[in-house]
């Protein structure tokens, strides 16, 4: 007999229905029902599936292809969901280099503000993959505590990021990134801020730009270094650490505290591994189009002019 996942969620449905009294609750009772008929996916905690109709701003159609890109991204991607536990090798290696958290405190309008910076400019310490699945599981832990929030906004700060960080970065990868985050990742994301950027990472980003549909490129800001002023106007000073000039502390700070909180749900990341994955032998085949060779090239190949 298979075992069972008994993985509770802080957040209860009574307290989202408070949070969100627009919420049509009739919905919930279709999802489940057409989820149960997939026979591939996993079994969808009713919180969860609350949060993915939340963020696809109760849509019935969107919400299922949601459902779908994010089990089976999580699936077929380990390179980013799969072995996260925080002290192995590679992860510990991430921890070192990247800084990435939640800042604490909510911008008047309620949006979380997901940062991450990538500590060195020595790109050999550098691993695109193990960034990414940082990045999300700190995702997924305030997703777990805080479930719906009226949106979330990335702050990404470039400042030691080198043609070499790049060049170890796959095509693939990066194209798998943006499509969790375009059509998977259970969230409103309000906007993104890319600071401190510099001529060169700005002409990468047209090679970039294929996997990006015109709904997130619109949400996307970019600041060159100095210009970290120009951010307050979406993200108040009093929301933001004092790296940058902001009223709470320092991003040493606000990591170490980010790091204790993913240890303490250890038990979450291991649950989630095993039970909330697709089961493909069991999935519908539809016949899909021969990936394209230019999926499999590299940053390596590209020239900078």
């Amino acid at each position: 007999m298979a075992a069972k996942c008994d993985m509770k969620y802080p957040i209860t449905l009574e307290e989202e229905y408070r949070k969100n009294p627009d919420f049509p609750t009739s919905d919930l009772k279709l999802l489940k029902e057409w989820a149960r008929n997939q026979p591939h996916l996993p079994p969808v905690p009713e919180e969860r599936m609350l949060l993915f109709h939340h963020s696809c701003m109760y849509d019935i159609e969107k919400t299922k292809a949601c459902v779908e890109t994010y089990y089976t991204l999580r699936s077929n991607t380990p390179e980013f969901f799969s072995n996260r536990d925080l002290s192995s090798k590679a992860l510990q290696a991430a921890i070192t280099n990247v800084t990435c958290f939640v800042l604490p405190k909510k911008t008047p309008e309620g949006f979380l503000v997901l940062y991450q910076k990538v500590e060195s400019s020595d790109a050999s310490k550098y691993n695109f993959d193990d960034s990414c699945k940082l990045f999300f599981m700190t995702m997924d832990a305030f997703l777990r505590t805080e479930g719906t929030v009226p949106g979330v906004i990335f702050l990404l700060d470039y400042t030691n990021i080198r043609f070499g960080h790049l060049a170890k970065s796959s095509i693939t990868s990066i194209k798998k990134m943006f499509q969790y985050v375009q059509e998977g990742a259970p969230i409103r994301l309000k906007s993104m801020h890319m600071v401190n950027m510099n001529y060169f990472i700005e002409k990468v980003m047209t090679f970039v730009n294929p996997f990006m549909n015109k709904d997130l490129n619109a949400l996307i800001h970019y600041y060159q270094e100095g210009c970290i002023r120009n951010v307050y106007e979406f993200i108040p000073q009093d929301c933001l650490p004092s790296d940058y000039g902001g009223n709470l502390p320092s991003c040493k700070d606000l990591k170490d505290q980010s790091i204790e909180s993913l240890m303490n749900v250890q038990d979450f990341f291991s649950s989630d591994e095993r039970f909330f994955r697709c089961n493909e032998s069991l999935r519908q085949r539809t016949k899909k189009p021969r990936r394209s060779q230019s999926m499999r090239m590299s940053f390596r190949k590209l020239e900078i002019d």
